[in-house]
């Protein structure tokens, strides 16, 4: 089951099992199943092959996080570029910490570093895996964008989980703005890299004249 930082069922929380597999002689990882918790946060995912797992509880409203797992392209070749400032504040605040819930890893830690798997044998049930939503100090993270001739808007700028063992997992994707700046929002505690590439694999689509997104190539 999963429960909340004061220990009350988290309800309708997403709990997904990723499965390590190799592929093109790559260790990753895939989704193999989910569900969400009920009124009393219990949550059980069936028909699993055996097979190692990292279970993901991630919280009500923030679905979608780990969505994107092995889908977005490797930074390739790109025009040059460079960072301007890049800051690190809470959102919203001075000197005051915002605090929200982060996803979690089994048995209970918002670091991937410190994730621990689940082996799954043949028609093999495995009950308890317990965890518990922690409130986080969550960080804004801010930068603008250059290139040989000023701000570069409508570039892809990704947030890397350095921490994280598995390529793709924990990975942020944005956007930036027509001033070349971004940010990412409600970034938990951790240690990161800011990538910004250019290249074939995305468009960006604009709305309303402001509102950037980034789309693969088939429209998803």
């Amino acid at each position: 089951m999963v429960s909340d930082d004061g220990g009350e069922p988290a309800f309708g929380t997403e709990v997904q099992a990723y499965r390590f597999v190799w592929q093109q002689g790559e260790r990753t990882l895939r989704v193999a199943g989910s569900d969400t918790t009920d009124d009393r946060g219990s949550f059980r995912v069936g028909a699993l092959p055996p097979g190692e797992y990292l279970v993901v509880a991630t919280p009500a409203g923030k679905a979608g996080v780990f969505d994107e797992l092995g889908m977005l392209p490797k930074l390739g070749n790109a025009r040059a570029m460079s960072f301007g400032r890049i800051a690190a504040v809470a959102p919203g605040t001075t000197n005051a910490t915002a605090s929200d819930y982060a996803p979690v890893f089994y048995p209970g830690t918002t670091s991937s570093a410190t994730a621990m798997s689940v082996t799954i044998g043949v028609s093999e049930e495995r009950a308890g895996l317990d965890v518990r939503l922690p409130l986080v100090p969550m960080i804004r993270v801010e930068g603008l964008v250059m290139n040989t001739s000023g701000p570069a808007p409508g570039t892809e700028v990704r947030l890397v989980d350095l921490e994280m063992p598995i390529q793709g997992l924990g990975l942020k994707s944005t956007i930036t703005g027509p001033d070349g700046r971004f940010s990412f929002d409600k970034v938990p505690p951790g240690r990161y890299r800011v990538q910004a590439r250019t290249g074939p694999m995305t468009k960006m689509i604009v709305e309303d004249g402001e509102n950037y997104i980034v789309r693969n190539e088939d429209g998803k």
